[in-house]
């Protein structure tokens, strides 16, 4: 075999390893699943939904800049536009059910096919709400109180139609301002009680709306004012600690967003003699670089092991403790949210 033949020979086998390493990759990338709340890249990587169109290459192949149109879908004739940019047919607008999953389409119907309408305002310094449960309803409610102070809701009961995380038929919604423009502090279904919600100002907006079918029980909630500024007590979002041979803890609210101004702790002791391995299935705090917000801080043997926060859905590895103890704390600061954490652990030799 001559020079020519042996290098020839070499360059096509360099050809066919690139070529396996190439179909290896985007076969990984196009068989990887996105969350319902992230945005799915070309190459196949996943991102936040909020990250799309905001003139960053987040995905690293301009995925997610594309087709922005400043940021907002342009509708059809027969289509119509939702409040937060979306189109949904002409005929489901007025029709009863929330179709644009913001309730846009069933605003301003003067009586035909929208939803009912009941709520209210609200300034004592302590109350209740406990609406009757119906088909086709919209209720605000808003709740004030004097300037310094903040208003805390706790549910007593709850059972709304469930409809998974989305909760796009009946919801309760609970907006940290005056109206429902205000952030929105957690979207709400099912029947489990949620934890407790504290507004960041003097204001809180309770919305509740259900569709053409299907009512459950409902929900009861009660409130009170304070002048104690929010911050959510030790264990928020589970109980702060854990002693079972495994479990799970979340974020509050989850998976609506957290809240702000939290420091929690979850305190996990296992059997002596045994070791703890942590893993965050979903994980989504605020957006940043250098976790100085909102984050989680492992706590092992009293040493921290670091910062997490960001999105780190796909390269967060399991954590594996020292000793049968370990701690987990999360911090969120005064501005800006997302969907937070699910943790689970079990017991290692």
């Amino acid at each position: 075999m001559t020079n020519a033949e042996v290098t020839f020979g070499i360059i096509e086998l360099c050809k066919m390893q690139t070529l396996v390493l190439v179909l290896l990759y985007f076969g990984a990338a196009a068989g990887q699943v996105c969350h319902d709340y992230q945005f799915q890249c070309a190459n196949g990587n996943c991102i936040p939904l909020s990250w799309e169109c905001d003139d960053y290459n987040d995905c690293g192949d301009n995925s997610d800049e594309q087709n922005c149109n400043g940021g907002t879908q342009q509708c059809s004739a027969s289509q119509f536009q939702c409040t937060d940019g979306s189109c949904i047919p002409t005929v489901w607008v007025c029709d009863g059910d929330n179709d644009c999953g913001d309730m846009s389409d069933e605003q301003n119907c003067n009586g035909e096919g929208g939803l009912a309408t009941c709520g209210g305002f609200l300034n004592e310094t302590a109350g209740s709400i406990s609406p009757p449960y119906g088909n086709n309803m919209d209720c605000i409610w808003t709740i004030s109180a004097p300037a310094g102070y903040f208003i805390e809701v706790e549910f007593t009961a709850f059972d709304v139609e469930d409809d998974g995380s989305s909760c796009r038929y009946d919801y309760v919604a609970v907006y940290d301002g005056a109206d429902t423009s205000a952030p929105l502090l957690a979207k709400l279904c099912g029947s489990t009680i949620p934890a407790p919600l504290r507004s960041q100002g003097s204001a809180l907006t309770v919305r509740f709306v259900t569709d053409s079918s299907i009512t459950e029980t409902g929900f009861t909630l009660v409130y009170t004012t304070t002048d104690q500024q929010p911050m959510h007590a030790s264990g928020c979002g589970g109980p702060k600690e854990l002693t079972g041979p495994f479990g799970d803890f979340f974020s509050m609210n989850f998976p609506n967003n957290y809240g702000n101004n939290a420091q929690c702790k979850w305190e996990i002791t296992v059997e002596a003699g045994k070791r703890i391995n942590l893993v965050f299935p979903i994980f989504e705090l605020e957006t940043e670089r250098d976790c100085n917000n909102d984050f989680v801080e492992i706590i092992d043997n009293n040493i921290s092991q670091g910062r997490l926060c960001g999105n780190l859905n796909v390269q967060l590895p399991p954590y594996t403790s020292m000793s049968n103890t370990l701690s987990v704390m999360f911090y969120s600061d005064d501005s800006t949210t997302a969907t937070g954490f699910a943790a689970q652990y079990t017991t290692i030799v």
